[in-house]
């Protein structure tokens, strides 16, 4: 796993479910964690750090970013076995940890993540060209 450790989903899922559900295949959960860390990073890419966040580990990574990318990732097993089988609880985990994503996004939460630098953020163009100038 890239961000996630063993004990971060020990907390949300048995360890005999996970095992069950990957098939014993850590490939399929390294697959699952890369498919939410892309998720996180399209929201928060824009104003935030996350490529240096996902090279933190142990207690200096933020744990509220932790607990929605475990949740993430679960539903993406889940969705890989049978996308219309389920749980509820995990269908209701990831409604919410794309709704805190776009909380964040949008400025309505706080994070303690390292913000982009001026340098490291890329400048929107608006507008529109120049008109011609078509007089003779």
């Amino acid at each position: 796993m890239k961000y996630l450790e063993d004990i971060d989903l020990e907390a949300f899922i048995q360890q005999d479910q996970l095992d069950s559900l990957i098939e014993d295949d850590v490939t399929i959960l390294d697959k699952s964690e890369s498919y939410a860390l892309a998720r996180v990073s399209s929201y928060l890419s824009g104003r935030w750090n996350v490529d240096q966040e996902y090279t933190l580990s142990g207690d200096a990574r933020n744990l509220d970013l932790v607990q929605n990318v475990v949740d993430l990732t679960i539903f993406y097993i889940h969705k890989r076995i049978s996308p219309r089988a389920i749980p509820n609880h995990r269908i209701e985990a990831y409604t919410n940890a794309i709704e805190w994503l776009k909380d964040v996004n949008k400025g309505n939460l706080n994070i303690k993540i390292a913000k982009l630098t001026p340098s490291q953020v890329v400048p929107i163009t608006y507008g529109t060209n120049e008109r011609p100038n078509n007089g003779y």
